[in-house]
């Protein structure tokens, strides 16, 4: 089950009236988008350039939001497997830029 899931704790961080911490599982944060490369049209392919460019900006500043940003962009793994789910076109392009510039 930890393959899909991740170990967790709820506590009296989360809850005021726990008096102590309960292990449990979570799911992973994941950020899932419709595949715009599935059709040629000006809309799609403006919508997949779209795409690409939050990619490249969510790499490029992956430290921020870790550093300023919501608690769960700590938890984020860009390079993480997540089962089947595979990134698509528009995706992978982000990707390879950010693996050009390392």
């Amino acid at each position: 089950m930890l393959q899909e899931y991740q170990p967790a704790q709820i506590s009296q961080a989360d809850y005021d009236w726990m008096n102590g911490s309960v292990p449990t599982i979570a799911v992973k944060t994941v950020l899932m988008s419709f595949d715009f490369s599935s059709k040629q049209n000006p809309y799609f392919t403006m919508r997949c350039q779209q795409l690409a460019k939050l990619g490249q900006v969510i790499r490029a500043h992956m430290g921020q939001l870790r550093q300023t940003g919501h608690p769960k962009w700590k938890e984020v793994n860009l390079d993480e497997a997540i089962g089947d789910w595979k990134p698509d076109t528009c995706s992978r392009s982000a990707i390879l830029a950010a693996a050009t510039r390392n």
